[in-house]
C-alpha cells in the first residue's frame, strides 16, 4: 500500500520510514532540536525522493517555512 502513495506526508514516524523503504517519496516534518533532526532520523531511501523539513521554532520563520511546503506539496502531487 505505502508503495503506492503518490507522496507519503508524516511526522517521523514508523509510517514515514516504511514508506521511505520501499521508494514512495516522503514529505517529513522534524523538530528543530538535535534529538528529533533529520539528522539523527533520517529514512535510508533515495535522496531525491525525501524531502524532510525541520520546523522552527519561531512562529514567523515557521509561517515562512509552511507557505514554501505548501508549494512543494503541489509539486508533488
Amino acid at each position: 500500500l505505502l508503495a503506492r502513495f503518490r507522496v507519503c506526508v508524516s511526522t517521523p514516524s514508523g509510517t514515514y520510514l516504511l514508506a521511505a523503504a520501499v521508494g514512495a517519496p516522503t514529505m517529513t516534518f522534524f523538530a528543530d532540536s538535535l534529538c528529533a533532526s533529520v539528522k539523527r532520523w533520517k529514512a535510508v531511501s533515495e535522496e531525491h525522493l525525501q524531502h524532510p523539513y525541520m520546523l522552527s521554532s519561531d512562529t514567523h520563520e515557521r509561517t515562512k517555512q509552511f507557505d514554501m511546503i505548501k508549494n512543494e506539496l503541489g509539486k508533488l502531487v
